[in-house]
């Protein structure tokens, strides 16, 4: 996977407002605070370490990028990461399929040369019943993307791979593993805390979804290495 020129880091913890959601579980309602989502923005010149957002009504398959309105999937993609690329309008999108009943992540680019921006992004129905003790397996998929500085601007490159996160809901730590990308040979591991249903720790920002948080997703930042990366799991 290929896409390009983005530059400075955002962190983003926002809430999103949603319309309505069903699964094989059941109808969920998802009425006007309950879906929320963390993200790191890519954009020239720009860095704010936090800055919330928010998409009244818009629902899991949308999202408010800079002002602009985009869907994530289209209507007749189901399971399966779905990846788009579009030369002509710059736009470049691997999002999550819907076998994610709860969740939607991946990667967002828009735009070229001086105006580009991307955005790594994860969000979904949020969790109503935490639970408070036992453990718990959750494996599915991870976008990568490293950041390079190129002469006529920032390169970024974008790769599917897999993710598994261990959870101990009792001690409240998850154990993330990120790895078996399409071509980068990188392992990321990371020890993050649960507070509420956040998953958070100085590279990690991530949320349990859905009911019983049968779905987890977040966004990993490490800066010093230039690596980057949005991830997702099922309760197993």
């Amino acid at each position: 996977m290929k896409t390009k020129n983005i530059l400075l880091t955002i962190m983003v913890s926002g809430i999103l407002t949603a319309c309505g959601s069903s699964s094989s579980q059941g109808t969920v309602d998802t009425t006007s605070s309950d879906i929320r989502g963390d993200a790191l923005l890519f954009k020239k010149e720009t860095y704010d370490s936090r800055k919330h957002f928010k998409n009244p009504g818009m629902g899991l398959n949308k999202l408010v990028i800079e002002g602009k309105e985009v869907t994530l999937l289209p209507e007749d993609h189901n399971e399966g990461f779905y990846e788009h690329s579009d030369d002509d309008k710059h736009i470049y999108k691997a999002i999550s399929g819907k076998e994610y009943k709860y969740t939607r992540f991946g990667i967002y680019k828009d735009g070229y040369g001086e105006d580009n921006y991307s955005k790594l992004f994860a969000i979904g129905v949020r969790t109503k019943d935490m639970p408070t003790s036992g453990s718990a397996i959750y494996k599915g998929d991870a976008v990568l993307s490293h950041q390079f500085a190129l002469d006529d601007g920032n390169f970024l490159t974008a790769e599917h791979g897999k993710s598994l996160l261990e959870v101990n809901f009792a001690e409240k730590m998850v154990e993330g593993t990120l790895s078996n990308w399409e071509h980068s040979q990188d392992v990321i591991s990371f020890n993050a805390n649960i507070n509420g249903t956040k998953i958070e720790s100085d590279k990690v920002n991530g949320r349990f979804f859905g009911p019983n948080a049968a779905e987890a997703a977040g966004v990993y930042r490490d800066e010093a290495n230039h690596t980057f990366a949005s991830f997702g799991g099922i309760k197993q």
